[in-house]
């Protein structure tokens, strides 16, 4: 009974330790920019207007929609790519806190995860105002998205935590993310709507997760119908999985962590 109490009382602790870490973190990134949280809203912004400029004003592309069509995309895909690039350098950029204090290294990928969900939740908000003015009012289907916002999460946190723990035996690792976050972003459907891509593509991009939970942002906000929930719960499930695997790794890794980048 006793250690089972022991056991609760450690995980409040690292449970706390992440929200006040990640509210610090946010704190002190606004502290360092003149623009502030607006800067959160001016990046998604500003590649829309690119996109947009390339496919409206260049390509002469039509569509119903197309500045929210894009505007989802770019919101959706700012947080997985800050995400993923945060969370798997998260451990590298907290080295001179684990040479003070001993902290399970699992819970850096975790603070990074929940910083970037409180920087999304409040950008997400005003984009579901945008949309309210400029399509009309909210449809029932909106009462999923904490379900799609929960499943991407969880993706992002498997992916970010399994980069984290290689990124400090494999530090050329940083480039490689980097540069393959560019060939994932043309292969989210971000700037195009994946029932037009062939059947037989189709396939392959669906290996990507972001390919549904794009879509299914979209199919929420824009056309006002649920998600396709087969594929939301096969991501889901297989994200589930992969944090446990990788939660397991770190707890038999988490002392030759520290030896390896100190040494």
């Amino acid at each position: 009974m006793n250690e089972k109490v022991g056991n609760f009382g450690i995980g409040k602790n690292i449970i706390d330790i992440i929200f006040f870490k990640a509210f610090s973190e946010i704190q002190d990134e606004l502290s360092r920019r003149y623009l502030g949280i607006l800067w959160w809203f001016i990046e998604p912004v500003l590649n829309m207007v690119a996109f947009y400029i390339v496919l409206i004003a260049i390509q002469g592309r039509q569509g119903h929609n197309i500045v929210q069509f894009l505007l989802i995309g770019m919101v959706v895909w700012r947080w997985f790519e800050s995400s993923i690039g945060q969370g798997a350098n998260s451990i590298i950029q907290n080295s001179k806190l684990i040479k003070q204090i001993y902290l399970p290294k699992f819970i850096f990928p975790c603070i990074s995860s929940v910083t970037n969900l409180i920087k999304f939740a409040v950008v997400f908000s005003c984009l579901l105002v945008f949309l309210v003015i400029t399509t009309g009012k909210p449809s029932w289907t909106w009462i999923v998205l904490p379900l799609i916002i929960a499943v991407q999460f969880l993706v992002q946190l498997a992916l970010s935590a399994l980069l984290s723990l290689l990124v400090p035996f494999v530090p050329d690792l940083k480039s490689v993310i980097d540069n393959l976050m560019v060939l994932v972003f043309f292969l989210s459907g971000i700037m195009y709507d994946v029932s037009h891509i062939p059947e037989n593509l189709r396939s392959f991009l669906y290996l990507n997760p972001m390919i549904e939970i794009i879509k299914s942002y979209r199919l929420v906000l824009l056309n006002k119908s649920w998600p396709e929930w087969k594929g939301l719960f096969v991501i889901m499930v297989f994200s589930i999985f992969c944090i446990l695997i990788v939660s397991i790794l770190f707890r038999k890794f988490d002392k030759v962590i520290p030896k390896v980048m100190f040494q």
